[in-house]
Order: structure tokens, then sequence, then C-alpha cells
């Protein structure tokens, strides 16, 4: 699978975690300490190009392998792999891949979304509201005034456009295998990066996707 497709998707994480980064410098936003209740969470989704520079990685890395090999044929967790709990305090814990991450994992919490009539609502998980209720208030009221934060909806759209073949979406590690599987095919079978990484279809039967992007 083409490397430097990865490194332009990375790229564009970067600059959410630059914008997500300013909002908590400026408001004081930030997650509980210690909290994991939206990785345990076994409803998580992510397309497979979200999920192409941690593929890319772990074959670097040569974990890649042994993923495929564990889990062929097998049912995989309900929740991400990667998330590490905390044995002595339940639903918190740590992500293992934390830089290579996809969107959902990056904005949940930091992000906002269109109400009916198109104006922008910040969606702070429930923890943060309940940690921080006027901090997410002063949020919503910059917002009211013109000020600016990430959309879900527009953060998904700068990824897919980077190659839109690859945005099809599944639950979070179902994406993460088909992403190794194509990483692993193009160096199997093409060698030297291809010209052209994202001309295949997605298999519609394994597993199946939540939602295809036209």
């Amino acid at each position: 699978m083409n490397v430097s497709l990865a490194k332009r998707v990375m790229r564009v994480y970067e600059d959410f975690d630059q914008t997500i980064f300013g909002l908590s410098q400026r408001f004081g936003i930030h997650c509980p300490p210690g909290c994991g209740h939206c990785c345990s969470s076994p409803k998580v989704e992510a397309t497979v190009l979200e999920m192409l520079p941690l593929a890319v990685e772990l074959w670097r890395s040569g974990q890649a392998e042994e993923l495929l090999a564990r889990y062929s044929g097998q049912p995989k967790p309900a929740s991400c792999l990667f998330f590490t709990p905390d044995e002595l305090h339940f639903n918190h814990g740590r992500c293992s891949v934390y830089p290579h991450r996809p969107t959902l994992c990056r904005l949940f919490g930091f992000a906002a979304v269109r109400d009916k009539n198109g104006a922008p609502r910040f969606a702070a998980c429930r923890f943060i509201k309940n940690m921080i209720p006027q901090t997410v208030a002063e949020v919503q009221q910059d917002l009211d005034a013109g000020g600016a934060v990430l959309l879900f909806t527009e953060a998904a759209q700068r990824i897919a456009e980077l190659e839109p073949a690859l945005d099809v979406r599944y639950f979070i590690n179902d994406a993460l295998f088909v992403a190794l599987e194509k990483v692993g095919m193009y160096q199997l079978f093409a060698g030297d990066e291809p010209s052209d990484p994202c001309h295949s279809d997605v298999d519609p039967d394994y597993p199946p996707p939540i939602k295809q992007c036209s």
C-alpha cells in the first residue's frame, strides 16, 4: 500500500491535532484523567483510509503478520484491540497506538456537529459536560458568535478526499484488518510502491462494511 498516502493522512491528522490543541489551550477543554469510556465502546467506527497509517506502521514494526495470524477466521474483540484497560479502574485505560489513531478517536469530545438549521453545536462527551459544564457552555457561546471548531463531517470529508476508494466505513478492528490486508497484499505482489495503490475495491462480504461512501 502506498506509504505516501499514509503520510498524507497523517499530515491531515496533524492539522486536526493542532486545531484541537488550540481549542484546549484557549478554553481548557480536556478529557477526564485516565478516562477510556469512548475507547472501550464497541461502536467505534473508522474507514480503511483512516486506519492506513496504523496498518503501515504495524507492517513496518513487524507486528502485522502476528495480528493477522491471531485473528484469522476468529471473531475480533468488540472494542479496539489497542485500548489497554486500567485493571484497577473500570473504563479507564490508554491507547497503545495513540499517534496513529483514526479520525473519530481524535475528534470525539472536541468537535462539533450541525443541527437541523445548519448551526454548529459543540459535541462534548457526557463526561466532559459533567466535569466542566461551564467551559462547554463557553465553547458553544463562542461558536454562536462565529468562532471556529472542527466539524465531524467536514473533517471526515477532508480525509476521504485523499482517496475516495478507501473511504469505506467499518467497526474499528475490521477497518484495521482490511487496511492490514491491503498493505500486505501490495508489499507481497507489487514490490516497490505501486503507482495506483488504491484501485481495487474492498470485498463487500468480508467484513460487511457499515457504509460505503459514494
